[in-house]
């Protein structure tokens, strides 16, 4: 138990309004894993936990009048009172967190999920197997009870005070549920099997997991439009919002467990990251062309995010190192440009070459270092008379440069037309070998070192990374097609789950563009459609 009385602490001690559904989720979540018979604390026995001897007084009174399954809390941090769903006697536990006083309120059968908005001292409960939902005046105890239609399982709910919108998961009917301030209700849909609901009342987002569709759905709460639909982790279950920095975090079930984060801003996966630069005042690290990233400091960005670490006066770029953890590193990227004197000089003009090892693409979450080193000393001053001749000529002549260019240009030339080439012969092949994945994700692999070392331009890598999206577009999307030819309904179930996983792996690897991927979904969206037509 003492680890659940931190917990409970921790949330009741908040007392931000916005950050009200995050609290009353998670305590939630938590409450519903515990047995039956353990209950909740009061405040001032949760307070002075390790120094009160009332503790025992207040768990004791709970445990001989609150019998029953509990499955969902919610706390009112204005009026420091405590609701249990007690769906094993059809009521509400109402307790102050002050006295340790209990009120049972009286509601429809096996009340469920709950939520409070404290901006209207109401609290919003879920009736799963009558289909209804009850709000309950907490000031006077009255309740009025909203029937949602056969077959809808309301599973889940959530509150916006500041709109005094109440929104409920139906995992029955794939929908979500808006109700109003006057009582009205629509219906929003969203992916399969809703089981958990949260919502951003800065924003006005509601974040709608899906458990079946390994998604999240995002609603516009101005418009009550299905947004977007973010995939995830597998199975996921359970989700909450940090309004302050418009952040989600979802709990993924499947394959052993995960937390998938999400930015609020951009509505795609995150990747938490913490970027270091050595040595610290070498240079500066740059993301997506404009923002500086801040270093030693733990931070969110979306998967595919450009960083590029740019030298300080006086240094060079040498590699971008990665935390293999048990104090070992890894590089990933390594300079491509030589080290020579000239690269010295050329600092004190400001016309030292960039080096496209030193752009990061962030794929996955982890600690990266960019690492730098001192140029050797320029050119003494002295020196500079005599071979003024030769820096005008160096500098300013176009010749040199020229043939460089012509050079680089001619081997980039090569380069793309033998990688072209190979995207034809996979093209080819895919219309005849049914498993040709791993040939293509080598070919990404070498695409990406080709622009690391140089050999490609940064317009080449761009429209490589395009026609290798189309290809894994036409394999992947064959794949989906081959669940028409005759294969048994169990079978097509774990081939669909196999392409499901392979379609979002490689688009968190950015190996297919937003625009395939949404192709790809969508097939797969038309082939369940027909399916559950079918069946």
């Amino acid at each position: 138990m003492q680890w659940w009385h931190h917990l409970v602490t921790k949330f009741i001690k908040r007392h931000y309004v916005i950050s009200m559904e995050l609290t009353c989720i998670m305590v939630m979540i938590t409450i519903i894993m515990l047995p039956c018979d353990v209950c909740a604390m009061t405040l001032e026995s949760i307070g002075n936990q390790e120094n009160a001897v009332d503790a025992p007084y207040y768990r004791l009174r709970l445990l001989q009048g609150a019998q029953g399954l509990k499955n969902g809390l919610a706390i009112n941090n204005d009026t420091n009172k405590i609701y249990i769903a007690n769906s094993g006697s059809d009521n509400v536990i109402d307790i102050d967190a002050d006295s340790g006083n209990m009120t049972y309120i009286r509601v429809g059968k096996a009340p469920s999920s709950i939520a409070v908005n404290p901006i209207t001292n109401t609290i919003d409960v879920t009736h799963k197997y009558n289909d209804e939902v009850t709000v309950i005046e907490a000031d006077t105890n009255k309740n009025e009870t909203y029937h949602l239609g056969a077959g809808n399982i309301p599973f889940a709910i959530a509150v916006n005070p500041i709109t005094n919108k109440i929104y409920v998961a139906e995992k029955g009917l794939n929908n979500v549920t808006e109700i109003d301030e006057f009582g009205d209700i629509s219906n929003i849909p969203v992916g399969g099997h809703p089981t958990s609901i949260a919502v951003n009342p800065i924003t006005n987002k509601i974040y709608v997991v899906n458990s079946n569709s390994d998604t999240v759905s995002v609603i516009d709460g101005n418009t009550n439009k299905n947004e977007t639909e973010i995939h995830v982790g597998k199975t996921p279950q359970a989700i909450a919002v940090n309004p302050n920095e418009n952040t989600i975090y979802v709990a993924n079930l499947g394959l052993g467990g995960s937390v998938t984060v999400i930015d609020g801003y951009t509505n795609k996966v995150a990747a938490g990251t913490t970027f270091n630069i050595n040595p610290s005042d070498s240079g500066q690290i740059i993301c997506n062309k404009s923002i500086q990233a801040p270093t030693n400091q733990y931070l969110y960005i979306g998967l595919g995010t450009q960083c590029t670490a740019l030298p300080n006066k006086g240094f060079e770029f040498t590699s971008w190192v990665e935390d293999s953890g048990h104090n070992s590193t890894k590089i990933i990227n390594a300079s491509t440009i030589s080290d020579s004197p000239l690269n010295s000089f050329l600092d004190i003009f400001g016309f030292k070459p960039n080096d496209p090892a030193a752009t990061l693409y962030v794929t996955k979450s982890g600690t990266f270092t960019a690492n730098f080193k001192a140029l050797s000393p320029p050119v003494p001053a002295a020196y500079w008379i005599p071979l003024y001749g030769v820096i005008v000529s160096t500098i300013v002549g176009w010749s040199i440069p020229t043939i460089i260019g012509s050079i680089r240009s001619r081997k980039q030339g090569r380069s793309l037309g033998q990688h072209q080439n190979e995207i034809y012969s996979l093209y080819s092949a895919s219309k005849l070998e049914k498993n040709i994945t791993k040939r293509l994700e080598d070919l990404s692999t070498n695409i990406k070192y080709s622009h690391i070392k140089g050999n490609i331009s940064n317009q080449q890598y761009e429209d490589l990374k395009n026609e290798t999206s189309i290809l894994y577009e036409e394999i992947l999307g064959r794949k989906i097609d081959s669940l028409n030819k005759g294969i048994g309904d169990t079978d097509n179930e774990k081939i669909l789950n196999d392409i499901k996983t392979e379609i979002t792996e490689v688009y968190a690897k950015g190996k297919i563009t937003e625009t395939h991927y949404n192709l790809l979904n969508k097939k797969i969206s038309d082939y369940e459609k027909r399916n559950t037509k079918s069946t």
